[in-house]
């Protein structure tokens, strides 16, 4: 069997997601290599990264501005060593902190109104050698934060990259990634149910009804050209059944007249090949009957059913059948107990029933034991005969039938008044012989 297509809905989410991490790392290899060469916005960025977070540690102590070194900076701006420099001022140009006093001569401006944003390389290339102002306001006044680095010995370069691509790319393309695919998934599904709808309609879809066909309303456009496509070759398939109907009937009406002259003819010769003939033409007699009732049959639509005694109608079907049984050398019994009414056609239902006796006889050996029994709105027919070779277990179309003996329309009959009456066929080839079971609707009270 083939392995089953996963749903639509998964198959474009699975792809969106997959070229979305896609232009995700391509772009991301485009602004690392794009900031990494360019030294000047690199040192720039870093500066302000680091003074925003410097920015953080001031305080208003006794309504004047002070300043306390947050624990995350203490590794890079508690001591002078580090290779970071810092220096935090008021309005008034009072330091409110500063990690490097007299050193930070020639690093920082003096001025008491330094500009808003400065940045400045102390030398090119990697790693970063820069200095650099930014004037934030941190509660409640403006303050002047002052930051160098000189070699970035941290590598405080990655973290800003890092913080740019969080910032201004993945955070950006997965509010968009997100929006994309609320705005596909919801939709795809709803596109879908008119598709879903037509697909277990079809499971159920009766090809030879006049109104079996699938409905395109509301699928989009490529799938209603398919949809309506299907049914029109639903419908040159009912054009071809009606046709193969009125062909079969015609046949088996007409070769029954023939057939029933050339009997009464073989009946006139006493010879032994006479009596052979016979046998082959009673044969021949049954198939067309058969044809001749499988298009009847086919060209129904609907039936008129009445609650019947299931157990007395096939007691009585036993009954009728039993000589036939008996003269060709087989044996039959009825099983039954006092069932609920079924809703059936009786005609009908006694067919089925006669079918299935004479499929277990003609094609199961002489001496075997077919028992009929009826429990609970089912009928079940049994025999004892070995399963034809390679269906023991299965569930086979071909009934009693061995490999090319036959086409086995007497279980194509059941199988069709099943289908009228509503009901189903069953059918379990054994170690022990063969059963059909046919299950029925019960009558409604």
């Amino acid at each position: 069997m083939k392995r089953a297509a996963p749903p639509l809905a998964r198959l474009v989410t699975g792809r969106i997601l997959f070229f979305a991490a896609l232009a995700i790392m391509l772009q991301s290899l485009v602004v690392v290599v794009g900031y990494y060469l360019d030294d000047a916005s690199i040192a720039d960025k870093l500066i302000r990264h680091e003074a925003e977070l410097l920015a953080k540690g001031v305080r208003d102590i006794g309504g004047r501005p002070g300043y306390v070194l947050g624990p995350a900076l203490m590794e890079r701006y508690a001591a002078s060593d580090t290779g970071y420099f810092a220096r935090v001022t008021d309005s008034a140009g009072h330091i409110l902190y500063s990690n490097c006093q007299d050193a930070c001569t020639g690093l920082f401006l003096d001025l008491v109104t330094p500009p808003d944003r400065w940045t400045k390389q102390l030398s090119p290339g990697k790693p970063i050698r820069a200095t650099g102002g930014v004037l934030v306001q941190a509660a409640g006044a403006a303050v002047n934060v002052q930051v160098a680095t000189v070699g970035d010995p941290k590598g405080l370069l990655w973290q800003v990259l890092g913080a740019e691509m969080r910032d201004h790319m993945i955070l950006p393309m997965g509010l968009t990634l997100l929006m994309v695919l609320g705005g596909t998934i919801p939709s795809i599904l709803v596109l879908l149910r008119p598709i879903r709808r037509a697909a277990a309609a079809a499971e159920t879809l009766d090809v030879t009804e006049a109104t079996g066909e699938l409905d395109p309303t509301g699928m989009p456009a490529e799938v209603a050209g398919l949809t309506i496509s299907v049914n029109r070759a639903f419908e040159r398939i009912r054009e071809l059944l009606q046709t193969q109907r009125l062909l079969t009937s015609a046949i088996s009406h007409e070769i029954r007249t023939p057939l029933a002259i050339v009997h009464l003819e073989l009946q006139r010769i006493d010879h032994p090949r006479a009596r052979k003939a016979l046998l082959d033409l009673d044969h021949l007699v049954h198939f067309v009957t058969q044809l001749t009732m499988l298009a009847r049959l086919e060209g129904g639509r609907t039936i008129v059913t009445t609650p019947i005694d299931l157990g007395g109608l096939v007691a009585h079907v036993v009954e009728q059948m039993a000589p036939f049984v008996y003269e060709n050398g087989h044996e039959i019994a009825f099983a039954g107990a006092a069932t609920p009414p079924v809703s059936g056609n009786r005609t009908l239902l006694e067919d089925a029933v006669r079918n299935l006796i004479e499929n277990a006889v003609r094609h199961t050996p002489d001496g075997t034991r077919i028992t009929v029994g009826v429990a609970a709105c089912q009928v079940e027919v049994n025999d004892n005969a070995s399963p034809p070779a390679g269906l023991s277990g299965l569930d086979s179309e071909a009934g009693h039938l061995k490999p090319g003996d036959g086409l086995g329309i007497g279980l194509k009959i059941v199988r069709r008044i099943m289908a009228l009456h509503g009901g189903a066929l069953h059918l379990r080839h054994g170690p022990q012989g063969t059963e059909v079971v046919l299950t029925l609707q019960p009558a409604l009270s």
